[in-house]
């Protein structure tokens, strides 16, 4: 008997941590919670189409903590199926990296060709820059021409 009893101690007080935690069964609430504290806008815009697949764009801005603040952009291309959505194709805009700075604003713009992002960029300089997207495997980006 004395030899079960600290096993059962145990389970006790494992029963009893868990009993204050909720059972946790949903997938969806569990990525949510798990998205970097740095994601801090999310927007979609514009549609594609290759092949037989097709969908939206998922602009995506991630800050650094660190000063200066600086940002990276991302865009996904987020296919829309009978089976739902998932994310096709993920690219970070380097050449927007390479800048280190940060976005003060953006704006899209779609169109027959693709998708156009207006960045403005924050600090000091207040450049601006454009990005095209014209498929799931090209874009291009620089300095906006005014």
């Amino acid at each position: 008997m004395l030899r079960k009893l600290p096993f059962a101690i145990a389970v006790l007080v494992v029963a009893a941590a868990l009993s204050g935690q909720p059972a946790r069964a949903d997938a969806l609430a569990d990525a949510v919670a798990a998205i970097p504290a740095g994601v801090e806008e999310v927007r979609f815009a514009g549609s594609w189409t290759e092949g037989d697949q097709g969908g939206t764009h998922r602009i995506i801005v991630l800050r650094s903590s660190a000063k200066p603040v600086t940002a990276r952009l991302f865009v996904q291309w987020i296919a829309l199926g009978g089976d739902g959505a998932r994310v096709a194709r993920s690219v970070e805009i380097a050449e927007f990296a390479a800048l280190k700075a940060d976005i003060a604003d953006f704006f899209t713009e779609a169109d027959a060709d693709g998708l156009a992002v207006h960045i403005e960029s924050a600090g000091s300089d207040g450049a601006e820059y454009e990005l095209f997207i014209t498929g799931p495997n090209d874009y291009r980006f620089g300095r906006a021409s005014n």
